[in-house]
């Protein structure tokens, strides 16, 4: 993107050189973040660790209270031009994203945040466990294998470029019934 320069309604605007650079204590040992919300908000977590988190790990966690776990939101820099948020289905035996060609995987890298939807007062718990310290920062932009039974639903321009994607998964443990 760049620098506060940089025209975010125009997706031709040339991006600038830009150094971020972070000041604080460095956090370790448990971090908890608590929030005042009700069914059907959402939150914004982001890693608060200098080192790799596994998300399902940090969602899986019984500390992890109020947070519907089945998806979430993240941003995908490799999406289109200037990048795009993507879902995260946790609900499968492993996350699966959308669209499927993400390059995301579940693991957060320092500071990277995503969105999670709330079922009321909601608690979540980053600990030493859920760091991984032997994910590399090149693994987390990997491609996740898909291994269930899904069918994925995808228009595209007519230079091959993504517009939209919806994904049907089938599986014994779902109803025919709307929700």
């Amino acid at each position: 993107r760049g620098d506060r320069t940089v025209d975010l309604s125009n997706n031709n605007a040339a991006p600038t050189s830009t150094t971020l650079i972070s000041r604080g204590t460095m956090l370790n040992g448990d971090v908890t973040n608590s929030f005042n919300t009700i069914s059907g908000d959402f939150i914004m977590i982001a890693n608060p660790y200098q080192a790799i988190v596994d998300i399902e790990d940090v969602l899986n966690d019984i500390s992890t209270t109020g947070v519907n776990t089945e998806f979430a939101y993240l941003w995908d820099t490799t999406q289109n031009t200037r990048g795009a948020y993507i879902t995260v289905d946790f609900s499968g035996t492993t996350a699966s994203f959308v669209p499927s060609n993400s390059n995301a995987t579940r693991y957060l890298r320092p500071g990277q945040a995503l969105f999670l939807p709330v079922t009321g007062s909601s608690s979540i718990t980053f600990k030493e466990s859920h760091k991984d310290i032997t994910a590399s920062i090149a693994e987390v932009y990997r491609n996740v294998p898909v291994t269930t039974n899904r069918l994925d639903l995808r228009l595209k321009n007519s230079n091959g470029t993504i517009l939209d994607e919806a994904r049907i998964d089938f599986g014994s443990q779902y109803s025919n019934g709307i929700t």
